[in-house]
């Protein structure tokens, strides 16, 4: 199950202890359609991190903000074999160090895995890194309702530290295995029994607005870890023959 969001649709998670320099996010995303500064992730109270879609190059975009100029990465979906209109895991993280640049993560349709990517400096930020104890998390949308992902979302994650690239490969692996919970500071799977609760045992518990369920067959569980997105079934006959 996932979640569609189109208008002001929007989840909106309790305030999130994200107090460390250090972040990280991943999350399952599929675009309906190429909209520019579509939102996947946005944050708000004290504005640390926001992760959209941009239709030049299909870019993944990374802003971090702070006390002097804000940072903003890159990553080229189509550099890495991505569809973006097929289900794709998308993982980022970072140390808080400006010097630094993010480490990002990608598993496109079909894959077992993730696989490191290449982040390119579009600007690099000065000053010191926002760090906050209460960040409103807004999944799906900007703050304000005017930037929706236009597409669907699911099993979204916040960690106020590094995440390394195995827990990524375990949140990409748990989720499709039907086993939602997580490691991070916050984690919500958006399908139709826990559409705002925090599986990450945390409590951070939120509100929603609008948006639909979606049953999606990329997603389905396979007993001992599986993969994403779904073979087709002619392909899942054939594999019990």
């Amino acid at each position: 199950m996932a979640r569609s969001f189109t208008g002001t649709d929007v989840v909106n998670p309790a305030t999130v202890n994200l107090g460390n320099a250090a972040k990280s996010c991943c999350f399952f995303a599929k675009q309906a359609s190429a909209v520019n500064n579509a939102r996947w992730i946005d944050t708000t109270g004290i504005t640390l991190f926001q992760i959209y879609y941009g239709t030049v190059n299909n870019r993944f975009t990374i802003a971090h903000f702070g006390s002097g100029t804000t940072g903003l990465w890159y990553v080229n979906a189509a550099d890495h074999g991505l569809t973006l209109t097929n289900w794709f895991f998308f993982g980022w993280s970072w140390d808080g160090n400006i010097a630094n640049v993010p480490l990002a993560y990608v598993a496109a349709e079909g894959a077992a895995a993730v696989t490191p990517v290449t982040v390119t400096v579009n600007t690099a930020p000065t000053g010191v890194p926002n760090a906050d104890a209460s960040v409103n998390v807004w999944i799906g949308n900007s703050s304000n309702g005017l930037n929706p992902c236009n597409g669907s979302m699911a099993h979204p994650s916040v960690f106020d530290r590094v995440a390394s690239q195995a827990e990524f490969n375990e949140a990409l692996q748990a989720a499709t295995a039907g086993n939602p919970g997580g490691s991070g500071r916050g984690r919500w799977a958006l399908d139709a029994t826990n559409p705002a609760t925090d599986l990450s045992g945390n409590g951070h518990d939120g509100a929603i607005t609008g948006t639909s369920v979606v049953a999606d067959p990329s997603f389905y569980s396979v007993a001992g870890g599986g993969v994403f997105p779904s073979r087709s079934r002619r392909n899942q006959r054939l594999l019990v023959r």
